[in-house]
Order: C-alpha cells, then sequence, then structure tokens
C-alpha cells in the first residue's frame, strides 16, 4: 500500500503478518514543520484518511482559548493543496492531551469516519506511546512492580480542577482504566535495536533515543492504552509514584507543561478500504533534549 505521488510519497512494506507499514519520506516538505508551522507534518494521506504529528503545545481541537489547534491546520492544508473550496470535510477520530506529541489520523470522508470510529469502539485500533520519568530503572521497576504488566485503576474526571482523580468504583462518575507497560531501559543494546530497528526518524533522534534509554537517572516505558480515559497515563503512573518528566499537574517537575514527557510514537489501525496499517514515529533529538534538562 502506498501513498500519493510527491512530497508525501510513502513505501509500504509487509512484515509477513500482513500489516502494510507505512513510512514517511523523511525528507518531505510538511516534515520540516513544526509547531507553530503553517503546515502539518503530514506522514500519509490518501483519499480516506490522512496520518500526521502533532507538536506539543498544539490543541487537537479548538476551545475557547482560541490557540492554534491540529484539526483546523490539517483542515486549511487540504483546502490549500487539495483546492478545496468552501468547508473541507474532516473527522477527528481521537485526541490526544495538548502537552502531548505523536501520531494523530483523521477521517476525509463520512464514509472513512464511520468505519474508524466503529475501529475504535471495538478496540481494533493500538496506541503506543513512549513515557519518559525522571527515575532510575530500579526505582520505576520497584513502583511498577516489573519490567512489564498492566496497570487497572478506577477515577473520575474533575470538571473543576480539569485534572484525573481517585474515587470509589460505584461513584456515578467513575471509569476503569486499563494500560499495558513495559520498561524499555533493561538489557538496553538488545532491546534498543530492536525498538529502533524500524524507524525512518533522522539519525540524531535514533541517536537521542538509544542514548535516553542508557541514562541513569531516566526511564523510558512502552505505555499501550487498553482504554481511553482522560489524563490516564499521566495519572495512572503519577499514582505510582512516578510522575512524568515536565508533569505540572500531577506532580511539580519544573518544566512547563509544554514538555510533558509523553509522545504517540505508534499507531495502528484499518484502513477504510485497504486493510491493517501501522504508522511509527518517534521523538525528535531536540524533544529529548528538552526533557532530560
Amino acid at each position: 500500500m502506498n501513498g500519493r505521488s510527491g512530497k508525501n510519497q510513502h513505501s509500504g512494506k509487509q512484515d509477513g503478518s500482513g500489516v502494510s507499514r507505512l513510512r514517511p519520506n523523511p525528507g518531505s516538505a510538511e516534515g520540516a514543520n513544526a509547531a507553530g508551522g503553517s503546515k502539518p507534518e503530514v506522514l500519509f494521506e490518501d483519499n480516506h484518511v490522512l496520518v500526521c504529528i502533532k507538536p506539543p503545545g498544539i490543541l487537537s481541537q479548538s476551545d475557547i482559548s482560541g490557540d492554534p489547534d491540529q484539526l483546523s491546520i490539517v483542515r486549511e492544508y487540504i483546502r490549500i493543496v487539495r483546492n478545496k473550496p468552501g468547508n473541507v470535510y474532516l473527522a477527528l477520530l481521537h485526541r490526544l492531551d495538548r502537552s502531548t506529541g505523536g501520531l494523530m489520523v483523521f477521517a476525509l470522508t463520512s464514509k472513512a469516519a464511520g468505519r474508524l470510529s466503529e475501529a475504535f469502539k471495538k478496540r481494533l485500533v493500538t496506541k503506543r506511546y513512549l513515557a519518559l520519568v525522571p527515575f532510575s530503572l530500579q526505582e520505576s521497576l520497584s513502583r511498577l512492580g516489573g519490567l512489564e504488566g498492566e496497570l487497572v485503576d478506577v477515577y473520575r474526571k474533575d470538571e473543576k480542577s480539569k485534572m484525573a482523580v481517585a474515587c470509589p468504583a460505584n461513584h456515578p462518575e467513575a471509569k476503569e482504566a486499563r494500560l499495558k507497560f513495559r520498561i524499555l531501559n533493561e538489557d538496553t543494546e538488545n532491546v534498543a535495536a530492536g525498538f529502533l530497528s524500524n524507524s525512518t526518524d533522522s539519525s540524531s533522534s535514533r541517536a537521542a533515543s538509544r542514548q535516553t534509554l542508557s541514562q541513569p537517572g531516566f526511564t523510558v516505558i512502552q505505555i499501550e492504552l487498553l482504554t481511553g480515559r482522560f489524563h490516564q497515563i499521566r495519572f495512572q503512573l503519577s499514582k505510582r509514584g512516578l510522575p512524568l518528566c515536565g508533569e505540572a499537574k500531577y506532580a511539580d517537575q519544573g518544566l512547563p507543561d509544554f514538555r510533558l514527557g509523553l509522545w504517540a510514537y505508534q499507531l495502528k489501525f484499518p484502513h477504510p478500504i485497504q486493510g491493517q496499517c501501522e504508522f511509527e514515529a518517534m521523538p525528535s533529538a531536540q524533544w529529548w533534549a528538552e526533557r532530560l534538562c
């Protein structure tokens, strides 16, 4: 499966499981535009979906603040690139917190939106994140209880404080939150080699990722969401004494909230027409550097 030709050309590769691994052209014009730019960083687009990277600090969709949001940025991009007059159809299928960067997928038609929304509801979409915490490997192992496992909590969203708060399971607003975790620091050479082997990001980005996996005072945790709750990763890790780097709501790490150590690096979903798709995008070297200070 291939993206359209030109600046957004991508290669598709079968990994043996029937999954098309769609990869960006790292030299694309879109890839040169980061937060604050007028163009989104588009990894793939066709007539049905568009996959891009939302920079940290950008809203997923507009709110009363009037600050820039990814939905509006992508809509304007489509209007210009595809020369579409009038309203441009673009469906928001999921959200990333403002302070979280990484992969997002948008639907370009109502048919695609319906099918992908159903896929999200049926949990056929896999979302994996990198969570960076300012604690040693041993501290993280102790607080999580092992190299990998599942975390289950019950909490609710407090509308006044805009925070997740613990509550009894029988609370009328209670939601169960579940995620899988895997610590990546252990056996750094083998894990990093396998984890980064499929990355098409720049050599500096891969080097920064490997360096971070070896940092003695930090732990990189791979998170797979099994539910999509408000501030889920932030709340569940903070509850166990492992607040993210840059956490300003559930801990005070002394960094602006937009430097939160959370990145949506992998996204798998059933394409509305052409089967299973997988995208990966590692954070930049600058992203790592800003969170390791």
